[in-house]
């Protein structure tokens, strides 16, 4: 028995994706479902469980995030 298979996947992709970056490469990561056509496509074992597309590449010449406005505490939070 595997215990804690989703959270210590979250926490390797966490940490993939520091390294990713730090490199100077992008990456995002595509969760698909139904994920069973990823183990057919790869020809993977039934017991495997892909769990996560990450494609990686060079960023654009002067690619930027576009900045996104947040909402207030007042905005979102009320004190009872």
């Amino acid at each position: 028995t595997h215990y804690y298979i989703s959270e210590s996947a979250g926490i390797a992709l966490g940490m993939l994706f520091t390294a990713i970056h730090n490199s100077g490469l992008v990456t995002i990561p595509y969760t698909p479902m139904p994920r069973a056509f990823l183990r057919e496509i790869l020809d993977l074992p039934h017991s495997y469980s892909p769990m996560v597309i990450l494609p990686v590449g060079i960023p654009k010449e002067n690619a930027s995030v576009p900045l996104k406005s947040t909402k207030t505490l007042d905005k979102i939070m009320r004190i009872f």
